[in-house]
């Protein structure tokens, strides 16, 4: 949906909300005119006030509670001859209603601040500070939602873990700004190499890690090598340091028992690679048996 379809949408449901509302108040004041002053359905006049208030805003709902206090009034006047009595308490009735609905706009106001900052708390929780991607949380958590949609619907996703080689001898040589900003670059190398709807992640320190989602095995050797790659163009920026990257790859062909189990396979994946060279991407197939975990091959 485009956003101006979205937009003409929002528009049409806000229109539809005030006329609800106004018809609700109409509908009332015609009864209040009907039965006389014996009767009071003021209970019913703070209803779609009320609602109006919530849904769409203080505005519409003051303007509404005007057109409920003017009702009440030309229901009322009819019977008493002096008018005073009746103009003061339409504008009582009308503080009222006003009352009522700039306090439900307050409420729903802090409500929607309360749910904003609750999100960017939540955010904030699941991101890594100095490269923005997400971290070792956020994995843990898109890891389980990988499994269970691999159970579900019989994909299969895959995840790597990337761990920079030489970074210790980077630092001393060129001191820990240039340690972050080699971690900034590899970060957004890591989120080029990857598609829209992986995972890009630093869990700490020099270690980073990938979930490439509904993903063949035959497509996930193309896109560890451009994770490699990135890494490689990363390194030139630091000539004296060496630096490289060691990447393990799990291709998860059934659904593991839980998230650290994966992490701790595709780790040891990284490592085969870095005792034997460094530099290099290595990509192992999970396959869950039996109950028992991990699956040959991969101890």
């Amino acid at each position: 949906m485009s956003a101006s379809t979205a937009e003409n949408t929002n528009t049409l449901a806000r229109t539809g909300r005030i006329a609800l509302a106004a018809v609700a108040v109409g509908a009332v004041g015609y009864l209040d005119y009907v039965t006389g002053p014996r009767w009071g359905f003021s209970l019913f006049y703070v209803a779609p006030i009320a609602w109006l208030a919530w849904q769409v805003g203080a505005r519409w709902s003051l303007a509404l509670a005007l057109l409920a206090a003017t009702l009440w009034y030309l229901a009322e006047a009819p019977y008493y001859d002096d008018r005073l009595p009746s103009l003061w308490n339409a504008f009582t009735r009308l503080v009222i209603f006003g009352g009522v609905a700039g306090f439900l706009r307050r409420i729903r106001r802090q409500r929607d601040d309360l749910r904003l900052l609750l999100r960017a708390e939540t955010e904030l929780a699941r991101t890594d500070p100095l490269t923005g991607l997400s971290n070792r949380l956020a994995v843990e958590q898109a890891l389980t939602r990988e499994r269970l949609r691999a159970e579900h619907q019989h994909s299969h996703f895959a995840l790597g873990f990337l761990d920079l080689d030489n970074f210790k001898q980077l630092n001393d040589r060129y001191g820990h700004d240039a340690g972050d900003q080699a971690l900034k670059r590899t970060a957004d190398s890591l989120r080029g190499a990857l598609r829209r709807g992986d995972v890009a992640a630093r869990l700490g320190g020099d270690e980073f890690a990938f979930i490439c989602v509904d993903t063949p095995y035959e497509a996930l050797e193309p896109i560890a090598e451009r994770v490699l790659v990135g890494t490689q163009e990363v390194s030139t920026g630091f000539p004296e340091a060496q630096l490289s990257a060691s990447i393990g790859v799990v291709w998860v062909e059934a659904a593991p028992p839980d998230a650290q189990a994966l992490l701790r396979l595709a780790d040891q994946v990284m490592y085969g690679v870095k005792h034997s060279g460094k530099g290099r991407v290595a990509i192992e197939r999970c396959a869950q048996r039996s109950s028992l975990w991990p699956a040959p091959g991969l101890d």
